[in-house]
């Protein structure tokens, strides 16, 4: 490989910069960057973190799939401001400036093992938003692709000192970050649920005979069905079952469920069937991890029948459907606030870079909910199913489904998809 001593700014964008024509086989699969930290209090730091023809040089340089990675000087701490009013405001200006160029995926890390006395920070960008399948990937594809890609050592001991998949799956915003970030003007809506003050868990609620219409997509009867109820007074705005987890499916595995699935075509497979009806009555679709994947909320809120003309008593965190019933909601457009992930299932380019939805996917990729009301002991925990649907393909369905079954033509039983 070349070594070049030059000044690499004006080298890339000389190269790289939009009146340019780039060759194809210039461009760089990965490109490291290991300049000044964005706390020096030097004029090149402001020239380097705020030019945006070098990022848009550095955006051209790379391929279709390239990826991007940056070291961003020592990690924020709990107390610090947001680096916008801090001495880390160039890097506030580099991501701010990343987001705008189109790149599709962007992610932090800290690294403990620098040697620099503080956890260092650094940022993964890709130009392709199938690179989050690779960081997302568990710990057991990592290791096995760690030892494909890697020569054995003459000792045998592993090459790598401080890598390993383990090591890769902690690579997730610290909570110091999500903390700063959340001190920004005008922050992220998830950033008002941080806190988790108020919050109820599993016991709070129980099962029983229900008598409200219910919903479900898959299965249909006509005697009373399952609710679930309060067993303790929650008031208006708690956190709901915040602390445990959903199920995923994630991209790998749902890719080999979808081979079974077509290996066992005109086939009887009594193995797998249950898991294909979990999947359809309970799971919700997304490609929040890079490709194709399934997320399932496993509480018991997931038993949690729908609220007909506005009567449900929770709702999710965000300000989806907010005065809409199954019967007031247009069928041919979905309110603007559902659309939480863009037309290809993904974030939207606003949400590219949010350590809290980051930090918080397990719980988000399943669902969760707040009280949208006071509830007193006893009372029905009630759904109201549009707040969850955020892709405008099923929301038509979903909309013309739930008038049906809420006039009265079924009792049925909760499917926490939905329709997503």
């Amino acid at each position: 490989a070349d070594v070049l001593s030059e000044d690499a700014l004006a080298w890339f964008i000389d190269r790289f910069s939009s009146k340019k024509t780039v060759d194809g086989e210039e461009r760089f699969d990965v490109i490291f960057m290991d300049a000044l930290d964005p706390q020096d209090d030097v004029p090149f730091a402001e020239v380097l973190y705020s030019n945006f023809m070098f990022t848009e040089a550095l955006f051209n340089a790379l391929t279709d799939d390239g990826i991007l990675i940056m070291q961003l000087g020592v990690a924020p701490f709990t107390n610090d401001p947001p680096d916008e009013f801090s001495r880390s405001h160039n890097r506030a200006k580099l991501i701010n400036g990343l987001q705008e160029f189109g790149f599709e995926s962007i992610q932090t890390y800290e690294e403990a093992h620098c040697g620099f006395g503080d956890p260092w920070l650094f940022l993964v960008v890709c130009k392709d938003y199938g690179c989050r399948q690779n960081w997302y990937a568990n710990s057991a594809e990592i290791s096995v692709a760690i030892r494909k890609r890697l020569l054995p050592s003459v000792s045998g001991k592993p090459s790598l000192k401080y890598f390993d998949g383990a090591t890769m799956n902690s690579y997730r915003p610290h909570k110091a970050y999500e903390t700063i970030f959340c001190r920004r003007p005008n922050p992220a809506v998830e950033c008002q649920h941080l806190p988790f003050i108020s919050r109820v868990e599993r016991e709070s609620f129980e099962v029983k005979p229900s008598m409200n219409l219910a919903v479900n997509f898959v299965r249909m009867q006509t005697t009373p069905n399952p609710g679930v109820f309060a067993t303790v007074d929650i008031p208006k705005g708690t956190m709901l079952l915040h602390g445990e987890s959903s199920i995923h499916f994630y991209p790998t595995t749902a890719d080999l469920i979808h081979k079974t699935l077509i290996f066992l075509t005109g086939r009887k497979s009594y193995k797998i069937e249950p898991l294909i009806m979990y999947l359809l009555s309970y799971s919700s679709q997304n490609y929040i991890f890079g490709s194709r994947g399934y997320g399932a909320n496993s509480n018991i809120l997931s038993l949690a029948n729908h609220g007909c003309n506005g009567t449900h008593t929770i709702t999710v965190p965000y300000p989806s459907c907010r005065g809409l019933t199954e019967l007031t909601a247009d069928p041919s457009k979905l309110p603007t606030s559902n659309a939480r992930y863009n037309s290809k299932g993904r974030f939207p380019s606003s949400q590219l870079f949010n350590p809290v939805v980051e930090r918080h996917l397990p719980h988000l990729t399943g669902g969760y909910y707040i009280a949208d009301r006071d509830l007193s002991a006893g009372d029905e925990i009630l759904d109201n199913y549009l707040a969850s649907v955020t892709l405008k393909d099923n929301w038509e369905n979903v909309v013309k489904e739930l008038r049906r079954l809420c006039e009265g033509e079924y009792y049925t039983r909760k499917n926490s998809c939905s329709g997503n």
